[in-house]
């Protein structure tokens, strides 16, 4: 199984992100996908750059947990166009789809990845989990309209 591990750059809870990786990943066996999203860089007392986001986040916990390391498709430009080639090749290659979006935020890469997962000819609504700043799951009242059209109609 791989599990996709994506984020808006405004969620903020690393320990509520690695809390529903750790929940729901086998590590000897399962895959993170994760988008390497260059967003919130930040720089450390030795004035050396990192970047400090979900998409971060899931691959570092990876990285250390995981049998299997991360598959990260980086966007090869930083244009428009390249992040959505990479937020469709997470959605293609994620059997489940993880992702953490502050409520009342209907704009970013997180939802137009999960904009192309609900798109798959497989999509099940039991693999999609969208989270909010709260810890608290997207109800469907609260979730873009196309989202729910796409998840009503399954």
């Amino acid at each position: 199984m791989k599990l996709g591990v994506v984020g808006s750059g405004k969620f903020k809870d690393k320990n509520f992100v690695i809390k529903q990786i750790s929940s729901r990943i086998d590590i000897k066996v399962d895959i993170i996908v994760s988008g390497h999203s260059p967003r919130n860089k930040r720089y450390n007392k030795d004035n050396k750059e990192y970047y400090d986001n979900v998409d971060i986040w899931a691959e570092d916990w990876a990285n250390e947990f995981c049998w299997n390391k991360p598959i990260i498709h980086p966007a090869k430009e930083f244009i428009k166009k390249e992040f959505f080639k990479r937020n469709k090749k997470i959605a293609q290659d994620s059997d489940k789809l993880l992702v953490f979006i502050n409520k009342g935020q209907y704009k970013s890469g997180a939802w137009n990845t999960v904009g192309y997962f609900i798109s798959k000819f497989n999509f099940n609504p039991n693999n999609l989990m969208i989270y909010n700043e709260r810890h608290e799951q997207w109800c469907l009242d609260e979730l873009p309209m196309w989202v729910r059209n796409r998840i009503r109609n399954f």
